[in-house]
């Protein structure tokens, strides 16, 4: 101890400061290593994008909030527990889901790539964003989410009219459950329902071939029925064969005749722990394979959702979510693998991609899952915040009012087409095309659609779909107006000459040329190239 004493003694005050602030940056230097990540970016610019700053966030899993990543060079310093950075040229968006693990300096790859354009097609719903793709005519149909009754085609009637929905094809009276399914829709009616025979309780309806029942499984009761949920294939669109999925929890894969007068079911049981109380099944489908969850989702009374939008904590107490994978090609289905999903995920969709890779939706994150071993899964955060999510032979995503494409070889994504004109609802996918399903800024509750190409975007926001529908703010001379394509259809609102009136009702046709002239006026102010346009006025 004397030892000790005198050592401590001996030294200078200068000695023990110098000590101290040597053990503090020591700790200083451990905290930051603990706390914060250094990531080296690195910018692929496909499009040439210039005048732009780079600029990075990272966000969390489970919190909304991001975080300005500090820039250094070529490194970016950010939060060690950042599960997804984000990145910006401009307008212009990129993402790359991370994994900051210690005493590793990750490289994340950013690929930007300029605004693609789109047409607006013929598609317009008076209340939702429900759609089904006929891929024999390139028709965009659409029908009511909640009461999917009828396929609408929306085109012109005869003159210079404004566009209409009209009845394309017809299900069922009353129909539960429709789903876009080849060339139209495939769905599940009532047994109730007197247009639909008891014993053929689903339906395929298209325009080409008209409603055709088929039979459910054997032994599926009324009951069953109106909770019972149908899967198609996504990836194949031309594949026949469906999923059929019962409340109990048994998935049945339906092989449908080519006159759809008879169906051949394969049936894979629920998990003998199953609850349709507690659980939900969630499945997709892949040729002859099929992806199925088991476990808590908000499809289920057990479901304890946070509200959207803002920050939340961990969702606790869900049953644990199992995901199996089953390959029905053979007589007698089979589990290739069942997976353990970590307990505070729970799904409410599950998409898989065109190389096999299984995303799970879980409220507004993506989360990839990835096997770890024989018998659990790792669910990696790839996105949060967004809106809607679909694939095809690719697959795409919604946040903050631009679609993304998924790039599945850098686990990232890349902005692909926004514009300030219109606000988007849902993205839709079918096959290699891809529709932005999506309402006019202060234009009310339609939903018009927007198929994306692969034009890069040249004029900023100066295309005719940042331009119009014009809002009836715009101008007091329209009552009605719409385009597709280059073909714009106004309906004026023309007051009658009363004298003429009461003779034979003709217009007042000086009121009906000025009224003309100062929408045209309008339409030129507004950057519209009248002479790359179709007019066509109505009243």
């Amino acid at each position: 101890m004397n030892q000790i004493l005198n050592f401590i003694t001996k030294k200078s005050i200068r000695f023990w400061v110098g000590l101290g602030v040597s053990i503090s940056l020591v700790c200083l230097v451990v905290w930051l290593w603990f706390t914060f990540s250094l990531v080296q970016i690195s910018v692929k610019n496909e499009d040439n994008i210039t005048n732009s700053q780079l600029e990075v966030t990272a966000s969390k899993d489970y919190i909304f909030e991001t975080s300005r990543a500090l820039l250094v060079g070529d490194f970016a310093i950010i939060p060690r527990d950042s599960k997804v950075l984000h990145a910006s040229l401009g307008n212009y968006q990129s993402s790359r889901s991370i994994n900051t693990a210690l005493f590793t300096i990750p490289t994340v790859d950013f690929t930007f790539q300029k605004d693609r354009n789109a047409d607006k097609v013929a598609y317009m719903n008076p209340i939702s964003d429900c759609s089904v793709y006929d891929y024999s005519s390139d028709q965009l149909l659409s029908y009511n989410c909640k009461t999917p009754t009828q396929l609408y085609s929306y085109s012109a009637l005869s003159g210079n009219n404004i566009w209409t929905n009209k009845i394309a094809a017809k299900s069922a009276t009353t129909t539960k459950f429709m789903t876009p399914y080849r060339d139209g829709a495939i769905g599940i009616a009532p047994v109730f329902d007197t247009d639909a025979p008891a014993e053929d309780p689903l339906f395929y309806i298209s325009v080409a071939g008209g409603l055709k029942h088929f039979p459910a499984p054997e032994n599926i009761d009324e009951s069953t029925l109106r909770f019972a949920k149908i899967v198609t294939d996504k990836i194949h669109p031309e594949n026949r064969n469906f999923l059929f999925i019962s409340w109990d929890g048994a998935v049945y894969y339906g092989m449908p005749s080519v006159e759809y007068n008879s169906v051949e079911y394969k049936k894979m049981t629920a998990p003998s722990d199953y609850s349709s109380v507690k659980k939900s099944t969630i499945c997709t489908l892949n040729n002859t394979e099929a992806a199925c969850y088991t476990g808590g989702s908000s499809l289920t009374p057990h479901s304890d959702e946070s509200s959207e939008g803002s920050s939340s904590n961990k969702k606790v107490d869900l049953p644990e979510g199992k995901l199996t994978m089953i390959d029905f090609s053979t007589e007698n289905p089979s589990q290739k693998n069942t997976y353990s999903i970590q307990s505070d995920i729970s799904v409410d969709q599950l998409f898989v991609t065109k190389n096999n890779t299984i995303l799970a939706l879980d409220g507004k994150r993506l989360y990839k899952l990835e096997s770890q071993n024989d018998t659990q899964i790792k669910a990696h955060l790839f996105e949060q915040n967004i809106d809607s999510v679909d694939t095809g032979v690719d697959t795409y995503y919604v946040k903050d009012n631009t679609v993304f494409a998924i790039n599945e070889t850098n686990d990232g994504a890349v902005s692909r087409f926004h514009s300030e004109h219109i606000n988007i609802k849902r993205v839709s996918v079918y096959g290699e095309s891809v529709f932005a399903l999506s309402s006019v800024k202060d234009g009310g509750s339609r939903v018009y659609a927007y198929k994306i190409n692969s034009e890069v975007n040249s004029t900023g926001n100066k295309r005719i779909i940042d331009l119009l529908p014009v809002t009836f703010s715009e101008s007091t001379d329209i009552s009605d107006m719409d385009f597709v394509g280059s073909n714009i259809r106004i309906r004026l609102k023309v007051t009658l000459n009363k004298t003429v009136r009461k003779n034979s009702g003709a217009l007042d046709e000086t009121a009906l040329n000025q009224a003309k002239s100062r929408v045209t006026d309008m339409l030129e102010k507004k950057g519209i190239d009248l002479n790359t346009v179709t007019i066509n006025f109505s009243y």
